[in-house]
């Protein structure tokens, strides 16, 4: 846990560096910025839905699919009628809180908070969640959450 929990801190940084289109040295221009990430604040929190440029979506290979409700085989055998989601779906905030990002829109996301019951394998059984049937971020996750948090800025 301590090992993923230290790739998703490190991950956005890269991602973030990557897309802003600078070296470690430079800074890209704000309108360059604005241009690929776009954080709108949600009202009651601290929220933000984030637009990303196609260019973004296709540099970091952000997949989705649909959140599952159904029955699930455990790997230590039966089987559990739950939500679920790939583990890889799954982030973490600095708190130690769990979130999956959900498509709001085209190119748009926000992160949803999640109640994890059990790890099974690849797959997250939740207690709670977004409804079945929800696009959650398969790939990406952690990039979002790094432009969420600003990972990456001076």
């Amino acid at each position: 846990m301590r090992n993923r929990l230290l790739l998703i801190a490190a991950a956005p940084l890269a991602a973030v560096t990557m897309l802003s289109g600078c070296s470690s040295s430079e800074q890209a221009p704000e309108s360059t910025q604005s241009k690929i990430i776009q954080l709108v604040p949600i009202p009651g929190g601290d929220l933000h839905q984030i637009t990303l440029a196609q260019v973004a979506i296709t540099s970091l290979g952000i997949q989705t699919q649909p959140l599952q409700q159904g029955k699930v085989r455990l790997q230590a055998g039966g089987a559990v009628n739950e939500k679920n989601i790939p583990f890889g779906a799954v982030i973490y905030d600095p708190s130690g809180s769990a979130w999956t990002y959900t498509t709001t829109g085209p190119r748009s996301f926000v992160r949803s908070p999640i109640t994890i019951d059990r790890i099974d394998g690849d797959t997250a059984l939740l207690k709670a969640g977004p409804a079945a049937g929800t696009p959650v971020v398969t790939v990406g996750a952690p990039e979002l959450l790094g432009a969420e948090y600003g990972v990456g800025e001076e």
